[in-house]
């Protein structure tokens, strides 16, 4: 997305809001009332974005867990928005962003390496 400038059309670029670098991750689970597949659009330190066929409530709280290189992270997460994703046939998918509310030590560890990793 561009942004106009001035009267000679000049274009600036977006503005980065993100507070952490974002990732791409394969499939994870979801546990809210109930467990759903989900896939990992982006992770940071600070949450995620998933897709997902589940239906998902802003502000309800679950658990996210996956691997991450191979090494085990879970996450007590919270919804913070849903938004209409993806629609395939049958299939209907919703991008849920995440935060992270609280995670122990080894997932903070995990998390933190794999972000680093794949920032590089």
């Amino acid at each position: 997305m561009a942004i106009e400038s001035g009267e000679r059309g000049e274009h600036t670029p977006p503005v980065e809001r993100r507070r952490h670098p974002r990732q791409r991750l394969p499939a994870v689970n979801l546990s809210l009332p109930a467990t759903y597949n989900a896939e990992v659009l982006d992770i940071s330190s600070g949450g995620a974005l998933i897709s997902t066929p589940g239906h998902v409530v802003k502000g309800q709280r679950g658990q996210l867990r996956a691997l991450l290189e191979r090494e085990p992270f879970s996450a007590i997460v919270e919804v913070l928005r849903v938004e209409p994703g993806t629609h395939g046939g049958t299939d209907t998918r919703n991008h849920v962003g995440l935060s992270f509310v609280s995670l122990d030590d080894n997932s903070r560890k995990t998390l933190n390496r794999f972000v680093k990793a794949k920032a590089r």
